[in-house]
Formats: structure tokens, sequence, C-alpha cells
């Protein structure tokens, strides 16, 4: 049994009962802190006491039986069915990374800086029952997102017999030398106790890119156990960085949160693992202080000096506004600086005077900032630079264009921030919604900004998912793309993960050429939700999505050889399936059906003619029952 930390999921928020916390917490006495907290902890459950219980009567099992009647395995073991991973593309070139049949989303990736053909993805798996598992899949490909494999780890705590009923929220690292480390939360009971709840940040590392994970003993960044008769603590929203540096902190992880108690109040902490320890430091390091009414939404990146900056959301008066802040250590994370603020922030549902906002597609309890920190680490003149970038309606007022995101860059190392601009180019005045970013800085120093759009729809449901970049340290930005080649109905997504939805935060990763945005994806419309990735060379120019395609080796297709007026092109069915084999051109438009019929699984090659088609770029997109896998190819005349 464990005795001293603790951690909680990425479920459903009661933002009242957050700033109830955020606004007693520092004058409330410890018994109104625990009860907030309590009440937090209940609303971040997937599956109540009661839900479980009853589940337990229905298959005749009761609290407490003996460790292996519960329908959880031991921590690290395979799935009874292994399942398939691989990669699914569509027109343009996106790959799906998850095409399980399993609610995914909310997802987390990182690329290997000794192997950029190593990528890793975790999204938040959404269980079906209360019986069933909450856990956080993780997806790895060796070929630059060309094919993925599904690891047989499962994000389970070290613990007897646990029924996790809560949790997520994967972060996904690697160290300078290639190790990668998971950080995730399980909110859980042992041995189907359920009068006691535990909850914890916990941590696992891999050697072999993702392929494999080691639980350590001391598996918990931090845990508590809350009961009847005592309460523990409350973390939320963990982000981890990775010391690269070439100091004596190079490879030290950190992983800042939100840690919350009767007696620490709430507060931005962080916490940090050494290179040669096997745990974390048992003690959270304060960034912000009591005089914090309200914070949330941590963020963390390490400089190149081996500076450990954090970032957050919060408000010194919640009845004045909310800002974005900045601190930063330069003792290796023993200590911080005093925050300062990045910009004032204003955001609906959290504003003081504001209502919850209604977005199709989107719990309006769960309406967050979603902050995406960034160090720029290359070489480049912009060596050094600090990027910020956020959802938001405006500064301290709405603005009257819907939700925008907002970005803005610090040349000081912290000192002073650019006054925030708006990353896409769409018309000012009109309300369409654009949000939840992600932010990558590449090996030359070209910053890659990704986000939900939903500027062609006047309805703001249809939404797209938006590339931008910056060649310049931040200073402008290209007038941003999308790399969906099909689009979303953001009505019809929430309609089978309990309202959960896509989540709050997606992934964007950066190679020298390349960027590698990483979403959720509702395109079916029947309230399945898929992660997918897109590979796109960094151009000035929108010069398209090269690859495309979701996580599961199902189905595979090879590189098209063009030879003449033919394209030769092989795509492999693991399993019998219908597969439709069709061409298109860089807008989308359908310009040949190459096969559509049932095959048997196994390699099955394939001739288009191409004596008709103008010069240019065109996408072969296979399609069967198990996704989608999209390749690129170029006729000249």
């Amino acid at each position: 049994m464990r005795s001293s930390l603790l951690r909680i999921s990425p479920v459903a928020v009661s933002i009242a009962a957050l700033l109830s916390l955020c606004i007693l917490a520092p004058h409330a006495a410890a018994q109104e802190r625990s009860r907030v907290v309590r009440e937090l902890l209940r609303e971040k459950l997937r599956w109540t006491p009661a839900q479980v219980e009853q589940a337990l009567r229905e298959r005749g099992l009761r609290p407490g039986m003996a460790p292996g009647m519960a329908p959880g395995m031991a921590p690290g073991m395979a799935m009874p069915a292994p399942e398939k991973a691989g990669m699914l593309e569509t027109a343009t070139g996106e790959s799906v990374v998850s095409g399980s049949s399993d609610i995914e989303s909310e997802v987390d990736a990182a690329i290997n800086p000794k192997d950029s053909n190593n990528l890793i993805v975790s999204p938040i798996r959404s269980n079906a029952g209360a019986l069933d598992q909450l856990v956080c899949p993780v997806y790895y490909s060796k070929d630059f997102g060309r094919t993925w494999k599904k690891s047989s780890f499962q994000t389970l705590p070290r613990a007897n017999n646990p029924l996790v009923v809560g949790g997520g929220d994967p972060i996904l690292v690697f160290d300078g030398d290639g190790t990668a480390y998971i950080i995730w939360i399980s909110v859980y009971f042992e041995n189907f106790q359920t009068q006691a709840l535990n909850v914890g940040l916990f941590w696992a590392s891999s050697k072999d890119g993702g392929a494999s994970w080691t639980l350590p003993e001391n598996d918990a960044v931090a845990y508590s156990v809350s009961s009847q008769s005592s309460d523990g603590d409350f973390f939320d929203k963990e982000w981890a960085a990775v010391d690269r540096s070439s100091k004596a902190t190079r490879n030290t992880v950190y992983v800042a949160f939100l840690h919350a108690g009767t007696t620490i109040g709430q507060k931005i902490v962080v916490r940090k693992k050494a290179p040669a320890a096997t745990s974390f430091t048992d003690q959270s390091v304060p960034v912000s202080d009591d005089s914090f009414q309200m914070v949330q939404f941590s963020g963390v990146d390490v400089d190149p000096e081996g500076g450990v900056h954090v970032t957050f959301f919060g408000s010194k008066d919640t009845l004045t506004g909310f800002s974005i802040w900045h601190s930063v250590s330069t003792d290796g994370g023993e200590s911080f600086s005093e925050p300062k603020p990045i910009s004032s922030i204003h955001i609906p549902g959290f504003s003081p005077g504001t209502q919850q906002l209604s977005v199709p597609g989107i719990d309006p309890s769960r309406l967050y900032p979603a902050p995406q920190f960034a160090i720029d680490n290359s070489n480049a003149a912009s060596r050094g630079n600090l990027y910020m970038t956020w959802t938001a309606d405006g500064f301290t007022s709405d603005l009257g264009n819907g939700l925008d995101v907002y970005f803005s860059r610090s040349v000081d190392n912290g000192a002073t921030w650019s006054q925030p601009v708006v990353v896409h180019h769409d018309p000012r005045g009109v309300v369409r919604h654009q949000h939840y970013s992600s932010i990558s800085v590449s090996p030359g120093g070209v910053v890659a900004v990704t986000w939900y759009d939903r500027r062609s729809d006047p309805e703001n449901r249809i939404t797209n998912y938006y590339i931008a970049y910056s060649f310049d340290g931040g200073n402008t930005f290209t007038e941003g793309a999308p790399v969906t080649s099909q689009t979303t109905d953001f009505a019809t997504v929430g309609e089978q993960n309990q309202n959960f939805g896509i989540g709050e935060y997606t992934a964007v990763l950066t190679t020298s050429g390349y960027a590698i945005p990483v979403w959720t994806d509702g395109r079916s419309g029947n309230g399945d939700l898929d992660i997918l990735a897109a590979v796109v060379p960094i151009s000035r120019e929108a010069a398209g999505v090269e690859r495309l395609g979701s996580v599961t080796d199902e189905l595979a297709m090879s590189d098209p050889v063009v030879s003449g007026n033919a394209i030769a092109v092989t795509v492999n069915l693991n399993t019998a399936s219908h597969l439709q084999l069709r061409m298109f051109d860089m807008l989308g438009r359908h310009v040949a059906t190459v096969t559509d019929g049932t095959f048997e699984s196994g390699p099955h090659p394939f001739s288009v003619n191409t004596a008709a088609l103008p010069a240019g770029h065109y996408f072969l997109t296979a399609e069967s029952s198990a996704g989608r896998a999209t390749r690129q190819v170029v006729i000249v005349r």
C-alpha cells in the first residue's frame, strides 16, 4: 500500500467547484478545503463508487475479493488479444494513429532525438463499463509514421488488483539519450474496495522507442488516498519536460502540475527525477504562492542553459480577471522566481461576469484555455526564445471573434513578453471558433502551431485541423492551411464517451524538414473518435500534406512507383476486408477508382493508368474496414 501522494483524471471538471476551491483555499479552514477537494475528486471519476458496486452485483462479485478476480490485469501485462496498430491515411496524407473501435481522444506525442523515425503517441481510451480499465494506450512508429504498432503496456499503477475508474492526461517525453517517459493519472480502487479511492500521478520508461515499458517500483510521481475518514490531496493536469542541455542537470525529468490539499492549499508545483534516480522527489516545489486565488493548466520546458520554465493560467483576484503566468528556476528546479504575467486572458466561464459558452462538441464546463508552452533549443538566431499559445475570446473582454488561438513570445528569458497576436488569418468581427492549439519548435528554429479551426462554417460545427509556421522567431506566421482532408462535424463528437469529446490537448512534433500534427478526429460522424497524424513539409507556402493516416497495422500501402503512364502500388491487408483504392487531386477531388471489392488477407498489387491525367500532385487512398492509408504521387509530363 502507498501512503503519501496523489493525482487525478482529465474527466469533466466543474469550473464552479474549482473556482470555489481556488477562492477559498488561502483563507478557508482545513475542513472547507477538504470538502472541496473531495468534490473535485468525485467530479474526476468516470465511474462512481455506486456505479462500480452496482456493476459488481450484476457480475456476482463483491468488494474485497481476492486479487485475480477483478477484470483488470497486473501492471505491464499484455491484453488478452493484442490489438493491431498501423497506418491509415486519407486523401491528403493524414495517418490514422489509432483506428480502434474504442473512443480515443486527448493525445500527446513525442519524437526521439536520437532517431527521428521513432514517434510515440498516447491518447485517453474511454472505458465502456464501470468494471473496465480506463487506460492510455501507447502507439509507436519506427519508420516516421508510415506504420504504427500498439505496445502491450497498460497504464495501470503498481497496486493490489487496481480497478481504474478515472484518469488520463498522458504526457510523453524523450530524454537526450533516447529514453522515453510516460506520465499519466490513475484514479482507482484496490480489490474492489470502494470505500477508499486512490489517486496518483504515475510514470514508466521505455528504452526501445515505446515498444515495451518498465513500470518502476516507485511508480508514483505523486499519490494519495481518500476515504470517508481521511482526505487526501488533489493533483491535476501535469506537464513534463527533459533537460537536454550540456549542463550537469542534463536528462533530469521535470513534471509540473496542480497540487491541492488541506495543507498546501492549491499551487502549481514541480517534482523532478535526476538522471540516475529511480524515483521522483517526494516533495512538491511550489511555483505559485498563496497570493493566487486560482491556478491551473501548468506547462514546463527547459532552455539551452538548463533553466526550468513553468507557465500556468491563474489569478490573484478572480473578481478582476485571469492571466497566463511565467516563472523560471536557475537552480535545477530547487526554487522558482516570482511568477510574472505573460498576458491577460478572457475566457467564458472563468472570467468575471461571463457565462459558459455553447460550442458544439465541447462540454461548456470543459472550455479551457488549454495553454501550451515551448522553448527554442535550436542553433538558429532565435535560440532561447520562449513561446506561449492558448485559447481565448479576448484579453479582458470578449472581442466578438469567437474563440481564437493567441500567441506571445519572449526574447529575454521571460523578463518581457510580446503583445499577443492571433495566429490564424480569418476575418475579424465574425464569430468563428479556433481552439486548442499545440506548439513545437524545429531543430532549425521554425515554430509550428496547430489548432482546430471552424472558419468555414457559420454554425461553428464543421471543423478542420490547421497548421501555420513562423520562420522569424515568432514575429510573423504564415497564412496557415488545413492538414485534414475531411472535416469533423463537432455536433457528433462526445456522444460515445460521456460528453468528454476530444478532450483539450493535441500535439505537433517537428523535424528539420517536417511537422507532424497529431489530433483527435471524428470524421465518421457516428461519435467514434480516432487519433490521426499527418506528415507535413515545413514550407512558407501551403504545400499540402505528404502523408496522413491513423494508427493501426491492419492496413498498409507501399510507396507508389511511377513508370510512364502507370503507377504501381501494393496494398497489404492483415485480414480479409472490403478494399477501395481511389485517386484524388491536390484539391481533394476524386479522379479515379482503381478497385472497389473484397480481398483476402495478404499483399495485393495494383496498376493505375494515368494517361488521361494532367501533370501534378495526386494522392492514392486505400480504404478498408480497418481504416485508411494514403500516399502522395507526382505525375510529370
